[in-house]
């Protein structure tokens, strides 16, 4: 995995994939920023969690997802992938719309 892990940074890279990131490490009270870059951060796990995020995203179902990504439980699997509020709500809104168009009225 290592082989994969050091091409993916290195495409990442490449690709220009440099934000900076701050990462605040806690050591007892003492807090330390660290700073990265996104590239020097992107792995294998990446690839995973991103995976699973965007399949939930796009609707497939959590259980699907589960079977690929080895995850035992839905709730691990939900706190897991990286689903923000914002998100959620677009999501939830766009789920109500696509639920209203096939509801159909008989008098």
């Amino acid at each position: 995995m290592n082989d994969f892990n050091k091409l993916i940074k290195d495409i990442a890279k490449e690709a220009r994939i440099d934000e900076e990131i701050i990462i605040t490490q806690k050591r007892g009270a003492e807090r330390i920023d660290k700073t990265f870059k996104k590239f020097e951060l992107i792995a294998s796990h990446t690839c995973r969690r991103s995976f699973c995020t965007n399949e939930y995203l796009k609707g497939t179902p959590a259980l699907f997802i589960m079977k690929i990504s080895g995850h035992r439980t839905e709730r691990n699997f939900l706190k897991y992938i990286k689903v923000d509020e914002q998100v959620a709500a677009e999501k939830m809104f766009e789920y109500w719309r696509t639920r209203e168009n096939k509801i159909s009225v008989k008098y």
